[in-house]
């Protein structure tokens, strides 16, 4: 296997659509990275809600305003969300409150049902690499192309002289990561998640527009597990 760079970063998402968490250590399982995706919200009509809010309700606001870790310092995983104002454990007892204010409208928070879909569409783990951001900033130097807009699980540096969306090249081989190996299934193809405000980045449409240009649409891979195993911020990253 040809060495290709090293683990610069590493993201789950504990609950979809909301923002996720910077980690220096994971456990790659079949669904993809341990506790990533592990909860969904649902309204009351039976949606799952995403990123974008989909209620015709003008009340409803993006999940994308919150963010969500797990605390495994007491041993069992703790599902923590930080709120605009304060940190909220799932099971303190005001916690179902505090979630439908922050959301606009009334929710339940769930143990999430997508992680068959995605073994099966071959997008249990998204990879990106600096490269690939490097070559959208040299697009839009004005642009803010923080990783936490493209919501990857696995972030490759791949030095200075790394290439171009060198990740879709990889399409059909398999990627070595730490203890595990996953097999590159397909380019992930972008939407206007990318664009929306999260955290400390504004709105920009500049950005998808920009990925549209330079690599139509695509920017980064999806992957399915072959291997399941530990993985950690510097290991080295191989290609065959």
């Amino acid at each position: 296997m040809k060495r290709v760079g090293a683990v610069s970063e590493l993201w789950r998402y504990p609950v979809i659509g909301l923002q996720g968490e910077s980690v220096t250590r994971a456990k790659i399982v079949e669904t993809g990275i341990a506790g990533d995706r592990a909860f969904q919200i649902r309204d009351e009509g039976g949606k799952i809600l995403g990123p974008i809010p989909q209620s015709t309700s003008s009340t409803e606001r993006s999940l994308l305003g919150l963010r969500a870790s797990l605390d495994d310092s007491g041993g069992a995983a703790v599902l923590k969300v930080a709120f605009h104002d304060e940190v909220a454990s799932f099971d303190l007892p005001d916690f179902s409150t505090k979630l439908d204010h922050q959301v606009g409208v009334p929710v339940r928070l769930e143990e999430s049902s997508v992680s068959a879909t995605r073994v099966k569409r071959g997008r249990a783990v998204h990879v990106i690499s600096n490269a690939s951001i490097r070559a959208l900033k040299r697009s839009y130097p004005g642009g803010d192309f923080d990783v936490r807009r493209f919501r990857p699980n696995i972030v490759l540096d791949l030095g200075k002289d790394g290439k171009d969306f060198a990740e879709e090249s990889w399409v059909g081989k398999s990627l070595r990561v730490g203890e595990a190996l996953l097999k590159v299934e397909k380019p992930n193809e972008r939407c206007t998640v990318t664009t929306l405000p999260q955290g400390d980045l504004p709105e920009d449409k500049r950005i998808l527009q920009t990925i549209v240009d330079a690599n139509g649409r695509n920017l980064g891979v999806m992957c399915s597990v072959e291997k399941a195993g530990a993985v950690a911020v510097g290991d080295s990253v191989f290609v065959d």
